[in-house]
């Protein structure tokens, strides 16, 4: 019996308000954190550098996280 071993890659859905949700790959397959990840992307989308990653979902072939941003809010 042969065993396959497969990695789930990693998406980070950035929302924007009044926008479609863009979906990232991730740029490095799991060799940077999260954050650093977010780092990277933040150059093409500057909402980047103050959003949070929030792990979302975990399955079989996908880890979701989504990039949650503190601009907008109040307290």
């Amino acid at each position: 019996m042969k065993l396959h071993v497969t990695t789930a890659k990693r998406v980070f859905i950035v929302e924007q308000t009044g926008k479609q949700p863009i979906r990232l790959p991730d740029p490095s397959n799991g060799r940077m954190s999260p954050e650093e990840v977010l780092d990277h992307y933040s150059g093409i989308y500057p909402i980047l550098s103050l959003a949070q990653p929030e792990l979302e979902s975990m399955g079989a072939t996908e880890i979701v996280y989504k990039c949650k941003t503190t601009i907008g809010s109040k307290g």
